[in-house]
């Protein structure tokens, strides 16, 4: 798996257990962190947010792995707000 993946994971991990609002603002940062990384990595310029669109596909996927791992207990409520919010910002895109 992309180790940016791994550390997004890690990061919303440590989100557990904050205040939704801070849940949710934190996912906003790191997602565009994690993306620029990925956009200022990729050799080719024109594909750049392509590359960028390619890795939050392959988070959102893997955060829906974390929801249906932990149904029915807090972490899958915190996992379910983190991949809402994913799903929220794929639909408004931010841009640095």
């Amino acid at each position: 798996m992309d180790e940016r993946i791994d550390a997004f994971l890690k990061d919303m991990q440590e989100l557990e257990g904050v205040d939704a609002n801070t849940i949710r603002d934190g996912v906003r940062s790191y997602l565009a962190v994690y993306e620029n990384l990925v956009r200022d990595t990729e050799t080719e310029l024109h594909k750049r947010d392509e590359a960028a669109q390619a890795w939050r596909k392959l988070c959102r996927e893997r955060v829906a792995e974390e929801v249906a791992q932990h149904a029915g207990t807090p972490a899958g409520e915190h996992w379910k707000l983190v991949l809402s919010v994913i799903d929220s910002a794929a639909r408004s895109p931010l841009k640095n």
